[in-house]
């Protein structure tokens, strides 16, 4: 079911894609799919971008995974994905190359009223896999919010802190276990999101909900945003930012990578160059990414 959606939402980015390159026939385009954590920074790049090159980026943010499929069939020049290639995909798609831009942190959100400041890895395993999740701090029962399948935010969490998701009985949530064939999922199913404007939502308004999402993504949608009434949790002890930047020290991040056909166009080409200039390193900073060298 799942790999039938995915096929079905390709062939819509691709009847997307047609037109939009008929309609700029004289521009040069560069199609990029894939994480929606890095959507928003790619809007940011794209006019500086065109500046620079006279490429037009052309940008769907709809998960890591559609990302990985639509470069790896054509569909798109450009995947970016907020994870690295699992080995599976590597063996299936060799023609793939990854190029790591950034870092990103994975974020803890829940309601400002909330009186738990800081979780331990142990208490988010705890929370996650248990039958009745309850706040370390209140006792509380806890709301849980996931990621849902397809993204890679959703991929990260559950390589760093040694979990396994599926998707429940009902397709409606997702239930999760420690790593391993001999353990058994929690029966509390988790509440799915796709972006970041429903976990702001949803933790804004229900005062015991926690959900976990890109710090990147966080930081362009709390930007321009009033009446928020989430927070970011330290995790360990260890806040998320420092003086107004990601906080070096924090543990719980991942890369951002663009990938590419190794038979890639001098648009690409272009693209991979920009990302690497001071320019592109000061907008990728902006959004409480780390830049790579």
């Amino acid at each position: 079911m799942f790999k039938l959606k995915l096929l079905f939402t390709l062939l819509i980015l691709l009847s997307i894609a047609s037109s939009t390159y008929s309609k700029t026939a004289t521009e040069k385009s560069i199609f990029v799919v894939g994480s929606t954590s890095a959507g928003q920074l790619f809007d940011s790049l794209e006019q500086s971008f065109y500046n620079k090159t006279g490429y037009k980026l052309i940008v769907r943010a709809i998960g890591s995974n559609k990302g990985v499929i639509a470069v790896a069939e054509g569909v798109s020049d450009v995947g970016i994905i907020s994870r690295f290639l699992t080995p599976a995909e590597q063996n299936r798609f060799p023609q793939l190359a990854q190029i790591t831009i950034a870092q990103d942190a994975i974020v803890f959100i829940t309601n400002e009223k909330n009186k738990q400041k800081s979780l331990r890895r142990q208490d988010i395993i705890k929370m996650y896999t248990s039958n009745d999740p309850i706040w370390p701090a209140t006792g509380n029962k806890a709301l849980l919010l996931s990621k849902n399948l397809g993204h890679g935010t959703l991929d990260s969490f559950i390589d760093f802190f040694g979990l396994d998701s599926v998707l429940s009985p009902d397709g409606q949530g997702l239930l999760f276990k420690p790593a391993g064939i001999n353990f058994l999922y929690s029966k509390n199913k988790t509440v799915p999101n796709d972006r970041i404007n429903q976990a702001i939502a949803y933790t804004s308004r229900e005062p015991n909900a926690l959900a976990f999402e890109s710090m990147g993504a966080f930081t362009r949608f709390m930007a321009n945003k009033q009446d928020i009434r989430s927070k970011l949790l330290n995790f360990e002890g260890i806040p998320v930012l420092k003086d107004g930047k990601l906080n070096l020290d924090y543990p719980v991040k991942r890369p951002l990578n663009i990938l590419i056909n190794h038979q890639k166009s001098a648009g690409v080409d272009a693209l991979i160059a920009y990302l690497q200039s001071d320019e592109a390193k000061e907008i990728i900073e902006q959004h409480n990414f780390i830049a790579v060298n």
